[in-house]
C-alpha cells in the first residue's frame, strides 16, 4: 500500500493497556510485559522515553518492562570506537 508505519510507541500502548488490563486479584497479580529493542532500531530515542514520568501521556507506557537487547559485535565496536 506504500503507507507509512506510526512507528513502534503505539504498539507499545497497546501492550501497556493489555498489562494493566490482565489483571488476577484486583491488582494483586497485574500484566507484566517486557519489551527488548536493539540499539540502531529506528524508535530508540521514543523507546528510552516512554517510562518518563513527564510528557504527553499519549507518549508514555509507563507499564512496561524495558530493556535493550544489546549484541557482542555491538559492544566490541564500542570499545574500538568503531
Amino acid at each position: 500500500t506504500n503507507g507509512n508505519s506510526n512507528g513502534l510507541v503505539p504498539m507499545l500502548r497497546v501492550y501497556n493497556n493489555t498489562a494493566r488490563y490482565v489483571d488476577q486479584g484486583g491488582n494483586k497479580r497485574p500484566g507484566a510485559f517486557a519489551m527488548y529493542l536493539e540499539p540502531w532500531h529506528f524508535d530508540i530515542f521514543d523507546f528510552l522515553e516512554l517510562k518518563k514520568n513527564t510528557g504527553k501521556e499519549e507518549q508514555r507506557a509507563r507499564d512496561l518492562f524495558y530493556a535493550l537487547w544489546i549484541p557482542d559485535l555491538f559492544m566490541k565496536r564500542v570499545e574500538t570506537n568503531g
